[in-house]
């Protein structure tokens, strides 16, 4: 698997956590909705490197 592949996979793994945080929070459930949001912010710092190559 390429570098491509690897940093394209992740993007999707953040759009996935951040529909579901979007839904939990059309449920009305902000902290549930919350900790998706947080995974996306810990993938954050990997993503911007692995872009930036």
């Amino acid at each position: 698997m390429t570098d491509q592949e690897k940093t394209e996979l992740q993007l999707e793994q953040a759009v996935r956590q951040l529909t579901r945080a979007l839904r939990e929070l059309q449920k009305n459930q902000p902290h549930f909705a919350a900790v998706f949001v947080g995974n996306v912010q810990a993938m954050l710092p990997k993503l911007r490197q692995q872009l930036a190559r």
